[in-house]
């Protein structure tokens, strides 16, 4: 539940409390525990592929940290913690950005920042433009970013290998060329070919737009006021400098002073070799150090230091530096996707419009675009996925999320192969009970705490297997 072992302390408390539901007391409050947030984001954000870096980690030349992705990963921690509901969980993290009017707000509440850190789940993908890789032409790499994006969706919320469908339907599932084409016309206003956002570039900031530019402005400002005062500051500094080497260059004996001075303020690439010679060493013996120059300084200029030094510091306390938000947000209106032959973005072929895969769709409930709005700024399309991906008769989202929790507790998934519940993926063991759980996740409100306490709680949970003489004894409980 924690990822961590009992303490001897915490096994004693256990092993001496009399009362009959010790064991549900025990689950309750390790369900409120911290720890339980963090070690069950951690699978969560293993499944999604959080890194901390853009592009690929094992490309030196275009790796470099992806700024403020953390709080994606905080994110995701403080939602097992407060026990966010899981369609909610899944819609901030795939429409955060259009559930909110960010885009127009003189500031940002605890809401709209929550809602833009949470899309932080579809910047997961492996991006390498920006990077100065393929600048000039990167039409590959855009290509593949949303090819990458749709593969992890896929895996981690449906249970599906959307990958091959690029190029062709699907060999093995009911998904076709068209479906994945399709999905991908839902995330093109955000990830628009024509109109990108390289991922160096592809972020927001903790406060609006407006207000960043105020304090990019301050920040100036207050850096102008600084490197004045530094300015100052290291004049005086160079002055009682050349006083302590002045000295210094008189203890020299008289036949080399007036050289080694020369030699020492002609430029290292105009000296001659007697005065390389001479400045490589006595240079070094004649340089003042800092300790030097603080015992040179007057009263006068101590001062002057002393307070152009407390005023740097005054501002640079003023300083603020606006942290970075890794969101995904509509970048334009939504641009015409087409089927792309074979995969490949240089043979176009039909236009398409945006939907889902139809062998998932409710003929009596099918998927629908939301009406366009004039003057809204977001198609509201992946709004639109998200309410279909958490409708309570949706055949996969909850099954895929409560085969992942069996999993971590039981070693292996109702249906063994997580990440793929197509033909081409184990059956599940136990459909009943898949089908069962799943269906108790959705009626209690997607909540995520009562999910764990239903398993741990249960008996083919708490029952052990143990060797005896005579072979395999169960224990019902433990």
């Amino acid at each position: 539940m924690t990822g961590l072992p009992p303490t001897p302390a915490e096994v004693d408390r256990y092993l001496a409390d009399p009362g009959p539901d010790r064991y549900e007391r025990l689950v309750d409050r390790l369900l409120a525990s911290p720890d339980h947030g963090a070690r069950w984001a951690r699978h969560w954000l293993d499944a999604a592929g959080y890194v901390d870096v853009r592009g690929g980690d094992n490309d030196h030349g275009t790796i470099g940290l992806l700024d403020g992705i953390w709080r994606y990963r905080d994110y995701v921690i403080n939602a097992f913690n407060s026990d966010l509901l899981y369609d909610r969980f899944l819609t901030e993290q795939i429409a955060g950005d259009e559930l909110v009017e960010w885009r127009n707000a003189q500031t940002y509440d605890d809401t709209i920042r929550r809602s833009l850190i949470a899309t932080g789940f579809l910047r997961l993908a492996a991006d390498k433009t920006g990077n100065g890789v393929g600048d000039l032409d990167n039409g590959p790499i855009r290509h593949q970013v949303v090819n990458e994006t749709l593969v992890n969706f896929g895996t981690n919320v449906l249970g599906l290998t959307l990958h091959c469908e690029q190029c062709h339907s699907h060999k093995f599932d009911p998904i076709s060329h068209l479906d994945y084409y399709r999905m991908r016309a839902l995330i093109a206003p955000a990830f628009n070919r024509q109109n990108w956002i390289n991922s160096t570039e592809r972020h927001l900031h903790v406060v609006p737009e407006a207000r960043f530019k105020q304090i990019t402005a301050r920040n100036a400002e207050i850096d102008a006021e600084v490197k004045k005062l530094e300015q100052q500051v290291g004049d005086i500094r160079r002055e009682f400098a050349e006083r302590v080497r002045a000295g210094k260059l008189k203890q020299l004996p008289e036949p080399l002073r007036a050289d080694t001075f020369k030699a020492l303020n002609t430029p290292a690439n105009k000296r001659t070799r007697i005065q390389v010679y001479l400045a490589g060493k006595l240079g070094l013996l004649l340089k003042a150090t800092d300790r030097e120059i603080d015992r040179a300084l007057d009263d006068r200029a101590r001062e002057v230091i002393g307070r152009s030094t407390a005023q740097i510091a005054e501002l640079k306390v003023q300083r603020y530096e606006p942290g970075k938000i890794q969101a995904l947000w509509d970048v334009g209106p939504p641009p015409t996707q087409y089927i792309l032959r074979r995969g490949d973005f240089q043979t176009p072929g039909a236009p398409v419009s945006p939907g889902v895969i139809a062998v998932l769709d409710s003929a009596d409930m099918p998927f629908r675009l939301p009406a366009p709005q004039p003057g809204r700024s977001a198609s509201g399309y992946r709004t639109a996925l998200a309410a279909w991906l958490t409708r309570p008769d949706h055949p996969l989202t909850a099954r895929v999320f409560v085969n992942r929790v069996w999993r971590h507790y039981f070693d292996r998934g109702i249906v063994e192969t997580v990440d793929n519940f197509g033909l081409g993926g184990a059956q599940p063991s136990h459909p009943r009970l898949l089908d069962w759980l799943a269906t108790e996740f959705v009626w209690s409100g997607w909540r995520l705490k009562r999910l764990h306490r239903l398993i741990l709680t249960s008996t083919v949970y708490r029952q052990a297997s143990m060797i005896s003489d005579f072979g395999i004894r169960d224990q019902s409980e433990i």
